[in-house]
């Protein structure tokens, strides 16, 4: 499995945020809204559907989330 780490501005925030995607399904997203501390929103799979994404995976691509946005 590849995640992918995309940063974006979107319209509904105020600073950058990085989506992380597997595939076409974007499973995550990590944001900077409420100040000095970064968030992480898991979004649910599609009802009947789970998640499962190798664990060595997700942290790298948390990791890589957290320094393309400290750029």
């Amino acid at each position: 499995m590849s995640l992918t780490v995309e940063i974006a501005t979107v319209p509904d925030r105020a600073y950058r945020v990085a989506e992380i995607w597997d595939g076409d399904w974007m499973i995550a997203e990590i944001n900077n809204e409420k100040g000095a501390a970064l968030t992480l929103e898991v979004y649910a799979p599609k009802e009947g559907d789970h998640l499962s994404v190798p664990l060595d995976d997700f942290i790298a691509a948390i990791a890589t989330a957290r320094d393309r946005l400290a750029r």
